[in-house]
């Protein structure tokens, strides 16, 4: 049995092996606009007998194989149901292991319990050799309790020691109430002992209200004693008004006394409309005096679009009163204007008044230019008007280059 889609962008292919399992999905791009981001035609999906996705391959408009924007051309899913395993293979063009662009790994190993939940994920090279992830470990390792709830997760070298990841940190473990929500978080390090993390604290306490939702955090160094984070604030505490749709948090010392937040505010109030979003922040000073506010607006496609900001910040006068966002076909933001309350264009703090933005196929930044109040290139504060971003084929970044407004190459700034 098959089926055909077909849209303005695409045409789909869906072939069955049996009712509701599919054998093959085939999507052919069509020549659109939105399709100029891919330099693939085509995408195939084969499945398995048990209807899970086998092979993930990418195809010319002449029928070769060909590498899409994250560096790959086929990605292969072995199941091992006897080991509850599932392997990962990225392969380029010619059909070898090749690490995936984004990552540098081309094999990725997990593991499941009876239950379904991954218990262990490890990542490996094209030469099959144990290989950092996404983060700074080769493998990470998932314990749960009998409740089906995490307790630790752990990380290790290639050689499956356990390894302090660059938070300072090699696990976590977790404590819950009677009503399964998480109570405590801490840090440990390779050794077993308590550690402070980069962020400040080993302990982190949490707790909620009646309705499961969160009202404080507490931190806490490894001696137990309460830990003021770099942001000068020891505990947060959250407070909901469900008639006018907002929630707000304010911020204590390790004493419990108000902390002002970058010497700015001690309390932050978030409006949220029906889809989750917020709509308008306010700030405000320990004798719960209003300093500012900030609005957003956003597009049918939950983008944000427009911010209007009031007029003080930190106790100055801003330079601008609203930021103007684009998007590219990518959903990638591609402009930022800043306007004044006259609603013309005003330079920002930065020295500019809109900043145009460029990326690859695989969604990485490539040109950042700026502009003055008449869309002219201008320097920014920091004295270059234009920024180019050169990436290797791992999607590594190379070098970047700066050019001022007259686009004379410049030393980095």
């Amino acid at each position: 049995m098959e089926k055909v889609f077909s849209t303005k962008d695409y045409r789909k292919v869906i072939k069955y092996r049996k009712k509701n399992i599919p054998a093959e999905v085939r999507l052919s791009l069509k020549k659109t606009k939105l399709n100029e981001m891919y330099n693939y035609s085509s995408r195939v999906l084969k499945y398995d007998v048990f209807g899970r996705i086998s092979d993930e391959s990418y195809y010319s408009d002449k029928g070769k194989p060909v590498e899409n924007e994250l560096g790959y051309a086929t990605v292969s899913y072995i199941y091992n149901d006897a080991k509850s395993e599932i392997l990962t293979q990225y392969l380029g063009a010619d059909g070898k292991l090749k690490d995936n662009g984004f990552f540098p790994y081309a094999i990725e190993k997990e593991r499941y319990n009876t239950a379904g939940k991954i218990t262990e994920r490890s990542f490996y090279d094209s030469k099959r050799i144990p290989a950092k992830g996404v983060f700074d470990y080769c493998t990470k390792k998932i314990n749960y309790d009998k409740q089906g709830r995490v307790t630790r997760k752990s990380y290790y070298c290639g050689k499956g020691r356990l390894l302090n990841t660059s938070e300072g940190f090699a696990y976590k473990e977790y404590k819950y109430d009677v009503k399964d929500r998480v109570i405590t978080e801490t840090f440990f390090n390779s050794a077993g002992d308590k550690i402070n993390i980069k962020r400040g604290y080993a302990v982190k306490v949490l707790k909620y209200d009646q309705q499961n939702r969160l009202i404080e955090k507490h931190y806490f160094d490894r001696n137990g004693k309460p830990i003021e984070s770099l942001t000068n604030y020891s505990s947060i505490k959250f407070a909901y008004n469900d008639t006018e749709h907002y929630r707000e948090e304010s911020f204590y010392d390790a004493k419990n006394k108000p902390a002002m937040i970058y010497n700015d505010y001690f309390k932050r109030r978030e409006y949220i409309n029906a889809n989750k979003q917020i709509i308008e922040e306010r700030f405000f000073d320990i004798d719960s005096s209003w300093k500012r506010a900030i609005k957003h607006k956003y597009n049918n496609s939950n983008q944000k679009i427009q911010t209007d900001y009031s007029v003080v910040i930190d106790g100055k006068k801003h330079k601008y009163a609203t930021v103007k966002l684009k998007y590219n076909p990518q959903g990638l933001l591609g402009e930022e204007s800043y306007y004044d309350k006259a609603g013309r264009l005003t330079e920002n703090t930065q020295g500019y008044s809109i900043c145009r933005r460029k990326y690859n196929n695989a969604g990485l930044l490539t040109e950042e230019s700026f502009l003055g109040k008449n869309k002219k290139p201008k320097n920014n504060k920091y004295g270059f008007a234009f920024e180019k971003i050169i990436y290797d084929e791992s999607f590594r970044i190379k070098h970047t280059e700066f050019y001022d407004e007259k686009n004379r190459q410049m030393d980095r700034p």
